[in-house]
């Protein structure tokens, strides 16, 4: 499959809360034919606390694949989450997250081998410029 696709967004922002959907207009990348109009919904939260330098983080999103996946009848669509935490160090920020996924593991979400479906917690250090 190629990976090449064509998608459009739209988004929306309220304080700390933010929606966005996602459409493909061509085929999804690197999945078979009859992919057009796969779509992800996600709904996000970066809250500051109060008084702090820490941000709380959540975040669940929803991939709904059309088509069929590879030869089979299986579904790619699959439902993704994260939880975390940040502090800002002076304008280095620390972030610990924990993420996971009901994608049915080992059926395309893999690579050389590896499982992309399963949990894991991510420590990240950013600075803006």
């Amino acid at each position: 499959a190629k990976a090449d696709t064509a998608e459009v967004y739209a988004a929306l922002s309220y304080k700390f809360l933010s929606a966005k959907y996602s459409y493909s207009i061509l085929d999804q990348f690197l999945t078979a034919k009859g992919a057009k109009g796969t779509n992800y919904i996600e709904l996000n939260a970066n809250y500051t606390i109060p008084d702090t330098t820490y941000t709380l983080i959540a975040h669940v999103g929803k991939q709904t694949y059309e088509g069929k996946a590879g030869t089979g009848a299986n579904s790619l669509t699959y439902t993704d989450y994260k939880v975390g935490v940040a502090k800002d160090f002076s304008g280095y920020v620390v972030t610990v997250a924990y993420s996971d996924t009901d994608a049915t593991p080992g059926y395309t979400y893999t690579d050389k081998g590896g499982n992309w479906a399963r949990g894991m917690t991510a420590v990240s250090l950013t600075r803006a410029f």
